[in-house]
């Protein structure tokens, strides 16, 4: 994916949103995995 490989910073802004978003519609377990999910991407980032 082009827009991932020249544009992380794009890519990983509308990752966290689309995460977030799911976050709030989701259930419980789901939010712990998505907030694990957050947290790894965060560190890759870093």
């Amino acid at each position: 994916d082009w827009l991932s490989s020249e544009y992380p910073i794009i890519s990983y802004t509308s990752n966290t949103k689309h995460q977030l978003n799911r976050l709030i519609s989701c259930t419980l377990p789901e939010a712990i995995l998505g907030r694990i999910e957050l947290l790894v991407l965060s560190i890759r980032y870093n």
